[in-house]
Parts: C-alpha cells; sequence; structure tokens
C-alpha cells in the first residue's frame, strides 16, 4: 500500500481511497471531501467492503526510530484567508500496537501537495487555542480527558 491506505479496524482488510471514499489520495479526500463537509468527523470512517463493519480508517505508517503503524481518528482543519492553499492541521490517532494510546499531530498542506503531512505545522498561541476549540467542536470531547 502506498503512504496513507484504509484498513478495517475489524477485520484488518485494506481498501484504496478509490475504493474506500471515491478520492485517488489522502490530500484529495482532505480537499474535496472534508474541508467542503467542514471538516465532519463521520467521513472518517467508512464501509468495509471485505467485512460490511463501517469500521475502515485511515492508515498510515509513522517515521520515526521503529515505525509504527497508525490510524486516524479525527482530523481538523483551520483553512486560512480566502484563496490560500495552505491548511494547519490538528489529527488525533493511535497506533495499532496500543489503541488505547492517542497521539497528535499538527502538520499542514499546501494545496493538494502531501510534502507538509510529513513535516510540523506552527501555530502561534492564539492558533493553537483555537484548533484544539475546533477539535473539541467537531469531536465533541477536549484532547485531555474532559467532556465538552
Amino acid at each position: 500500500m502506498p503512504g496513507y491506505w484504509w484498513q478495517c479496524e475489524h477485520c484488518l482488510g485494506n481498501a484504496t481511497f478509490a475504493a474506500a471514499c471515491n478520492t485517488t489520495s489522502i490530500c484529495r479526500f482532505i480537499r474535496d471531501v472534508l474541508m467542503p463537509a467542514d471538516f465532519n468527523q463521520e467521513l472518517l470512517l467508512q464501509m468495509c467492503a471485505q467485512c460490511g463493519d463501517r469500521a475502515l480508517r485511515i492508515t498510515f505508517d509513522f517515521p520515526r526510530g521503529d515505525p509504527e503503524t497508525v490510524r486516524l481518528l479525527h482530523l481538523v482543519g483551520r483553512p486560512q484567508e480566502t484563496g490560500s492553499p495552505y491548511l494547519p492541521m490538528m489529527w488525533e490517532t493511535y497506533p495499532v500496537s496500543d489503541p488505547e494510546a492517542r497521539w497528535f499531530h499538527f502538520n499542514y498542506m499546501n494545496d493538494r501537495n502531501p510534502y507538509g503531512l510529513n513535516r510540523a505545522a506552527v501555530f502561534d498561541s492564539t492558533s493553537l487555542e483555537a484548533i484544539f476549540d475546533l477539535f473539541s467542536q467537531k469531536t465533541g470531547h477536549r484532547p485531555f480527558g474532559e467532556s465538552v
């Protein structure tokens, strides 16, 4: 599988972006599906063609000393002023080896270029507070455990 794919949490079956959500890549999914849907979190869980469960999640190998396969739980982004291609994002994931753990990634995209998905986004304190507020609004919970 290429860098990002869909994998079922139940049967571990894999699916391409084309099969799971009718797009060709993670970048197109974010720009053409999630953004127009105002980052609707329900779109991050798709139906598995192999087992029939709604348990497909975006999955990728997280590069570090010992690579770890992780699955995406939530993704929110803060589009900039109209016409700007820059999209800073916050992703909540979990390592497949420890499904109870939660990791937060701060990355970005410029238009449909995947380069920033492997780089850190930089937030000033106001923007960081805003992305956490947006995360809480879209997911219904705060990343540090308390309910909204």
